[in-house]
């Protein structure tokens, strides 16, 4: 009893000798900012660190912004802070490569101060929604792996069971395993709407290797080991050699990867690797490259008694729909994307990627009318993203030119 009630001082104590140091930090950090920007414009940038999705994506198109000539190109001075969590170590060296970044949790403290966020120094990395912002991504990958790390990338390969110059796909299906980890007191049910099951990928793996590939099954955490059917070509990643490292690697080096609603995939867009983006909705289906696909989960009325159209989902408040609470009570059950729609826009984008995937009578009238759907406060809407071709055909009753009566 004696010893909690020192810890509990001791804990009081150091937030209060915190609190009364901010203050005075804070008025000297933007006293020389003030100084600094009579020469050159100062920006203290927020990074994000903590997902991978927003870190990967925010300090990615910064570091685009500066190396391309168009758009908004960021200048002056520019310090980054990190907070005592990063998702990713292996990003935030190779981050660090091109950007000064300062990994400290109480430089964090100090960048999440009031009077620092309110002030015009302080700049939270944007995430890229414009298509000038998009235009940045045709400059090619930004980061890079070093030979030595190119070496070690190429010794967890034979780890795994892949040999040189043998190709793979990386398959990721978000669970509640990484954030129920990372914070065991709190609840996420709001966002299990957007998790799927990996047993969905089965049969696209399967095609993969039925090719002489690989499929490997990634994941920083996940719910349970993968069953690979007695196939060697399908490899278990995330349960058995899963690290930080081989997070990066594998999703840069991959032929494509097929990937849920989760940032990981966003590593893979960084380094311009084709992405199946799968169980989407319209406010989780963002940016990223021409070269990607995308599949929505259908949007069951329990009203209607159907899955409504696009036209129904988009022309609604329903496309801006972001926690779980807000299906519920529209009465909207999602239902994720199947073992054929997985395996179908599998087979679809290695077709495409070897450029073999040929287009049918109706396909571009189906995606040209889906674009016109869309709207400026879409989230998708400058995305170059296509719709997934098989996953049109599969559904015809989303495309309806009418909402059915």
């Amino acid at each position: 009893m004696i010893n909690l009630m020192k810890n509990i001082a001791q804990k009081t104590l150091l937030r209060s000798i915190r609190f009364i140091l901010l203050g005075p930090l804070t008025i000297a950090i933007l006293a020389a900012c003030h100084l600094l920007s009579l020469i050159k414009p100062v920006k203290l940038l927020h990074l994000t660190e903590s997902r991978i999705g927003e870190f990967g994506a925010r300090t990615d198109l910064f570091l685009r912004q500066l190396k391309s000539g168009k758009g908004d190109k960021p200048t002056g001075f520019w310090l980054a802070i990190a907070g005592d969590f990063v998702c990713n170590e292996q990003l935030l060296k190779m981050f660090r490569r091109h950007l000064p970044i300062i990994h400290s949790k109480y430089a964090s403290y100090l960048l999440n101060h009031k009077r620092i966020k309110k002030s015009k120094f302080f700049l939270r990395l944007p995430m890229p929604e414009s298509a000038e912002e998009y235009d940045h991504f045709k400059i090619g990958p930004i980061i890079s792996f070093t030979r030595a790390e190119e070496d070690q990338g190429e010794h967890l390969l034979r780890e795994l069971g892949i040999p040189e110059g043998g190709w793979f796909v990386c398959f990721y299906a978000r669970d509640s395993a990484y954030l129920a980890g990372r914070h065991p007191n709190k609840s996420f049910q709001s966002s299990e709407w957007r998790n799927s099951s990996i047993e969905n990928t089965k049969d696209a793996m399967q095609y993969v290797t039925s090719l002489g590939g690989y499929a490997v099954r990634m994941g920083a955490a996940v719910s349970k080991p993968l069953d690979n059917a007695g196939d060697p070509r399908i490899i278990d990643y995330a349960t058995k050699h899963r690290s930080d490292f081989g997070d990066i690697f594998l999703m840069a080096k991959c032929k494509f990867c097929v990937a849920g609603s989760s940032g990981l995939l966003v590593v893979s867009n960084i380094f311009g690797v084709p992405v199946v983006k799968t169980n989407m909705t319209p406010y989780y289906h963002g940016a990223w490259g021409a070269k990607d696909l995308f599949m929505f989960k259908l949007h069951w009325s329990s009203e209607k008694q159907r899955v409504l159209t696009l036209e129904e989902i988009l022309g609604t408040g329903v496309a801006g729909f972001h926690w779980g609470h807000h299906f519920e009570e529209a009465g909207i059950e999602l239902i994720e994307n199947s073992s054929d729609d997985m395996l179908n826009a599998t087979i679809e984008m290695n077709q495409r990627v070897d450029g073999l995937f040929q287009l049918e009578e109706g396909d571009n009238e189906a995606q040209q009318h889906f674009r016109s759907l869309l709207r400026p406060w879409h989230n998708i809407y400058n995305s170059p993203t296509q719709m997934s071709t098989s996953y049109m055909r599969a559904h015809p009753e989303i495309l309806s030119y009418e909402s059915v009566a």
